[in-house]
């Protein structure tokens, strides 16, 4: 289970990915397939929750990682090469944002 948590201090990418949405499925397979075969290995990562628009136009993946440099090295790493092309191919467009979370709440009922 994902934790969000601010005092972990961790780097957290939101990157949303515009597509049409005969590809929303497909952009959401190629963010698996990268975090189950070659992300989720790499040094500093923590964890990757892919997010899919209802409506089929946007798939989000919040990830994070316990630093820039991990973040940066994963991106440098041959085997995610591939992954990052197919997602830049199918996608309209991409807007990776870098933050940290400053806040976060669970509701009692929920979880």
């Amino acid at each position: 289970m994902v934790v969000i948590d601010p005092a972990k201090k961790l780097l957290t990418l939101i990157n949303v990915v515009e597509v049409e949405p005969d590809r929303c499925d497909e952009v959401v397979r190629m963010f698996v397939a990268a975090t189950e075969n070659v992300i989720s290995g790499l040094d500093g990562f923590v964890s990757s929750s892919i997010h899919r628009s209802i409506d089929g136009t946007r798939v989000i993946n919040y990830a994070q990682w316990e630093s820039e440099a991990a973040l940066e090295a994963s991106r440098n790493h041959p085997d995610t090469q591939i992954y990052y092309e197919q997602v830049d191919a199918a996608a309209k467009s991409l807007s990776p944002t870098l933050t940290v979370v400053v806040d976060s709440k669970l509701h009692r009922s929920v979880g």
